[in-house]
Parts: structure tokens; C-alpha cells; sequence
């Protein structure tokens, strides 16, 4: 089947029709369906019009038949029909190569990467047999982009290499920094960050508008990743700049929504949370406005993560819910993969421990599989955090220790702060308060150093926890007091709430000390309450209450309400929790007042 000629189109319209007609539909039903004029169908059946690929996309969805299935002889090829032992002439295989790059084309739609992969392949060994290189080079480009919807960076970066050497060898200047742009993004994933700063950086100083604005975002991205945040907002910066010199409004506006993807990262990393919520709303609009399906799971994936750190944690879980079922959709297994560790850690703040380490291990044997570094830090710091909670400290040091390692060889540095504070937490509940204190102190200086907020506040969190551990109780209480302020100025409730709870634990016994930390108690007592309504409401377990510092939660505000002389509202608070042990804690407590 030729599709350069009159006769292989004739042959593509009779598999369309006869997809059409397995269906029942008519074709007037069918063009309509689709959304074109039943003489633009007929013209395709008739084979006097090539059917256009996203048309074909649309009569595969609405007749139920493969996209494959209209290039019967490509199909055929792939499915090894073809494996007969025959003469085939030259201007059979370079029919054939029409053929089959008019089903690569197709099969760049969303849902199907995998035969978009396979189709590439076989065109690459194709095309390298009739020494078409523009073609062989052309299909190294989409075989390198689709291994990287795919997840499977190390196949992406061996055909963009390929794809790079190609194009530079006939001077397409143009296809040539599309495909270093590609490697260097499949570089970025694997934790090769320095070549793939090579590669932004010559994409970067390319001739071409595109290259310039996607280069100059990707060297933002770079660089915030390295915590080099002025160098990241300067680059941001530029390729904003560039976004606004577009020629046309469309291309102007996908520009600008990369940019703004990269600064909605840049405030996460700071913890400017109330600054990242509006413009990971506008980026989420924007790209539903643009059809841009990667960038809208990255600002789901980003929503989920701000939903985390505000301690949103339902709102949470049901936004990564729906990111890992659309990328499956979509066939984008790392953003399917990073929702799943994500999950990991929702899980893990409501205390559901199983269900925790299983979407942490899923996650984690993806990307240890495909090594993307990325994904396996998430998946390996959602694992400390889980086994800690279930008691199962060393296996929590083991995968803590996992994550500053990630962290450290990638040279994410944010991450490696917030992986040591894990770490030092996970040591701390195993009795290990050296161990705590030794991750605690480089995590403080580079949260510091970063103006990680968040991080700065957690860090804060652990020395008073630490403190705690040794007794000194007035230095914990200090500690505390700063760390609630300044998770509660960035709006990170949950950090806030843990932060009130150990100002409690510092005060407690002490009428005087306990007075200033009634209205932090109360806030945190009404955010976790709130929190397993919420839960309750939404149809979900309600498992929080089997982590101890939520039972002390509201221990603590109980203890708050009778030394103010309400008993009875004291009394009530353990009630409503619902929670049996809590309520025989509670009255073993007052009994040995």
C-alpha cells in the first residue's frame, strides 16, 4: 500500500471503509462523528484525498478498529507478517517508507506511544537500508520523544544521539537542536544534569525563536533544580521575554506557559505556597486552553504537591488519583510513576502505612527500571516516612539513607534537605538522637542557604523534637514556637500543627508555660479534626489517629481545656474522636493525676 500513489490510497479507503461498516455506522454518521463533511470522507474512501492522521486518530476512537489496521501492509510488517522470504524491489520499499512514516505521524497521538515507538524502528532500519537518511534521522527524533512519554530515557537518549549525528551530518540546524532539546531533557530524568546543561545551553544560542525560548526554560529548570535560584529566575526571565516576541499568539502562549511551569516550581522550592497556588491554577487553564496534556499533568502533579505541604491532604490523594489515571490514559509513565510516589506520601500523612510503602515500591521498582532519579528519590523519601510511622525504623534509616544518596548523586540540593530531615526524623523515632542531629545540621544550613522556607521551618521542627529527646525543654519550647511560626506564615498547616503540639509537650505540667500554646493547640486540634471529617466524608479510611503524635493531638487539647477548668468540653473532645484506645489513654491519664 502506497500512499504516494492513487491506487495505495484506494486500498487505505477500503480498510476505512471497511471499519466503518464493521462499526454500523453510516458514513454519514461517521464523518460527523468525526467532525468533517461527508465529501471530505468520501474523498478519502475514493483514495483521490491521503487521510490526514489526526482524522484517522478520530475514526479509530469512534469505529473501534487500531490506527494500525489502516495501513494494513505497516501492520502486517510489525506484527512479522512480512517475514517471507522474498524479493522486494526498491520502489516497493520506498512505498513502504511512505507507508510507514505516514503511521509514525499517526501514532504520535496521546495514546499511543508504544506503537509509535515500534513503528519508528522499523522505519529507522527502513530507511538506513535505502539510505535515507532525512528519513532514518527524522524517526530517531520521534522514536527519542516517544521513549521519553514512555518513561524509558535511556532508548531516548541512544536515538537522540543518533538523531543529533544525523541531522548534523546534511546541516538541518532546526531538527538538530529540536533533538538535543529532547536529549536534554531525557538526560535531566536519568540525573546526567551537567550534559544536559550542555545541551540547553546550545539550544539556547540556536538562530530559531523556538529553540531560544525552550532552551532558555530548560537552563531554568536546570538551575533550580541545582538550587541556583537567581540564575533560574534570570533564565525564566529571558524565555518570558522571548514568549512575548512571538510571532503568532498561539505559539506565544505555550511559550509563556512553560515559563510560568518553571516559576510555579521555583516558589515550591522556596515554600512561597501562597504565591505557587494561583499560578499553578493559571498554568492547569492554560494548558486545558492549549491541548497541552504534558503541561497539564505537570500542574496537577504540582497541585498535588502544594496540597501536601498545606496539609490538604484528601484534596491531596484525590488530585493524584486522577493525574496517575490520565497519564496511563495518556501513556506517560514517569508522570504516572511520580503520581504514585506522591500517593506514597499522602498515604503516609494519613497514616495508611500499607498502603503507603506499596505505591512507594511500585513506583520505585519503575524507576529504578528505567533510571529516573526523580521518581526514585520521591518514591525512596514517601518510603522513610511510611516505615517510620509503622515502627519499622530500620528499613526507614535504610530508605532515608536511599533518598540523601539520590539526592546527592543527581545534585538536587533542595531535595537533599528535605531528605536528610526525613532521614533525621526516621533516626530520632529509632532512639538514634546522634543520628538525627547529624542530618539535621547540613539540612538546616542549605535550607537556610536556599531560602527553603518550608524546609528551614521543618528543620526547626526537628532541633525542638531533639531537644525533646534530651530534656530541655525550654529550648525545645523555643524552637517550636519559631518553626509553628514560620510554617504558619507560609500556610503548611501540618508542619504548623506538629510544631503547636511540641510547644504543648515542651509547656506541659506547667500551668503558666501552657497558657501562650492554647491557640496554637486549638488550631491544630481543629485542622486534624477537620482533616478526618473530611476523610470520613469523601468515603475514605480513617486512619490518622493510629499516628502517635495525632492521638497526642488531641491529648494535648483535652489537657489544655481541663486545666482551664472545662472538663466536660475536655471529656467531649476524646468522645468525638471515635477512637477507643484514645479514650482509654485518656482516663489512665487522669487517673494517675
Amino acid at each position: 500500500m502506497d500512499l504516494s500513489t492513487r491506487a495505495g490510497r484506494r486500498e487505505q479507503g477500503r480498510l476505512i471503509q471497511k471499519a466503518i461498516e464493521h462499526s454500523g455506522l453510516s458514513v454519514e454518521e461517521a464523518s460527523a462523528k468525526i467532525g468533517c463533511s461527508r465529501a471530505l470522507l468520501y474523498q478519502y474512501l475514493s483514495g483521490s484525498t491521503l487521510a490526514q492522521s489526526d482524522r484517522l486518530q478520530a475514526l479509530a476512537a469512534v469505529t473501534g478498529a487500531s490506527l494500525a489496521s489502516f495501513y494494513a501492509a505497516a501492520s502486517a510488517e510489525l506484527e512479522g507478517e512480512s517475514g517471507r522470504s522474498q524479493r522486494v524491489d526498491s520502489d516497493q520499499l520506498a512505498g513502504r517508507l511512505i507507508e510507514l512514516e505516514s503511521l509514525a505521524l499517526a501514532q504520535q497521538g496521546p495514546a499511543d506511544w508504544s506503537a509509535a515507538a515500534a513503528t519508528n524502528e522499523r522505519l529507522i532500519a527502513l530507511a538506513h537500508e535505502l539510505r535515507e537518511a532525512a528519513a532514518e534521522a527524522a524517526a530517531q527524533l520521534r522514536l527519542g520523544k516517544a521513549a521519553i512519554h514512555l518513561g524509558e530515557f535511556g532508548r531516548a537518549v541512544a536515538a537522540l544521539d543518533q538523531a543529533v549525528r544525523l541531522f548534523q551530518t546534511f546541516g538541518d540546524n532546526r531538527y538538530e537542536l529540536e533533538s538535543r532539546q529532547a536529549r536534554g531533557n531525557a538526560l535531566l530524568a536519568i540525573g546526567r544534569g551537567q550534559e544536559a546543561l550542555a545541551e540547553f545551553e546550545l539550544v539556547a544560542a540556536g538562530s530559531r525563536w523556538e529553540s531560544q525560548w525552550s532552551g532558555a526554560v530548560s537552563l531554568a529548570a536546570v538551575y533550580e533544580q541545582t538550587g541556583d535560584y537567581r540564575l533560574a529566575a534570570e533564565w525564566c526571565d529571558r524565555a518570558a521575554d522571548l514568549a512575548a516576541s512571538a510571532l503568532d499568539e498561539n505559539s506565544g502562549r505555550r511559550a509563556a506557559l512553560y515559563v510560568k511551569a518553571n516559576r510555579v516550581n521555583l516558589f515550591l522550592a522556596c515554600g512561597d505556597l501562597a504565591l505557587a497556588e494561583p499560578l499553578v491554577r493559571g498554568c492547569l487553564h492554560e494548558a486545558e486552553s492549549l491541548g497541552l496534556s504534558d503541561q497539564h499533568l505537570e500542574a496537577r502533579l504540582n497541585l498535588a504537591l502544594l496540597y501536601l505541604w498545606q496539609g490538604r491532604l484528601v484534596e491531596a490523594l484525590q488530585t493524584l488519583n486522577g493525574v496517575h489515571e490520565l497519564a496511563g490514559f495518556l501513556g506517560d509513565s514517569s508522570r504516572a510513576a511520580m503520581a504514585r510516589a506522591l500517593r506514597a506520601d499522602a498515604y503516609a500523612a494519613l497514616s495508611e502505612w500499607d498502603s503507603a510503602i506499596h505505591e512507594a515500591k511500585e513506583a520505585l521498582t519503575w524507576a529504578l527500571g528505567q533510571g529516573e532519579r526523580r521518581v526514585e528519590l520521591f518514591a525512596q523519601m514517601a518510603l522513610t516516612d511510611a516505615y517510620r510511622g509503622a515502627e519499622r525504623g530500620a528499613e526507614a534509616r535504610y530508605h532515608g539513607g536511599q533518598a540523601v544518596a539520590t539526592a546527592g548523586a543527581v545534585g538536587i540540593t533542595l531535595y537533599e534537605c528535605e531528605a536528610r530531615l526525613r532521614l533525621g526524623r526516621a533516626c530520632l523515632s529509632s532512639g538514634d538522637i546522634v543520628g538525627a542531629e547529624a542530618n539535621l545540621k547540613p539540612a538546616l544550613r542549605s535550607a537556610e542557604k536556599l531560602g527553603a522556607r518550608h524546609l528551614a521551618a521543618c528543620g526547626r521542627l526537628l532541633r525542638a523534637e531533639i531537644d525533646l529527646s534530651r530534656g530541655r525543654s525550654a529550648e525545645a519550647g523555643r524552637e517550636a514556637r519559631a518553626a509553628r511560626k514560620q510554617a504558619a506564615a507560609i500556610g503548611a498547616h501540618a508542619q504548623a500543627a506538629r510544631a503547636a503540639l511540641r510547644m504543648w509537650q515542651a509547656a506541659r505540667g506547667n500551668q503558666a508555660a501552657e497558657r501562650p500554646v492554647y491557640e496554637g493547640m486549638e488550631l491544630a486540634y481543629q485542622w486534624l479534626d477537620g482533616l478526618r471529617i473530611e476523610a470520613r466524608s469523601r468515603g475514605m479510611v480513617d486512619a490518622l489517629l493510629e499516628d502517635t503524635d495525632a492521638r497526642l493531638t488531641y491529648i494535648g487539647m483535652a489537657s489544655l481545656l481541663r486545666s482551664k477548668g472545662n472538663p466536660d468540653l475536655a471529656d467531649e473532645v476524646i468522645e468525638s474522636a471515635g477512637w477507643p484506645p484514645l479514650e482509654a489513654e485518656w482516663q489512665e491519664g487522669k487517673a494517675r493525676e
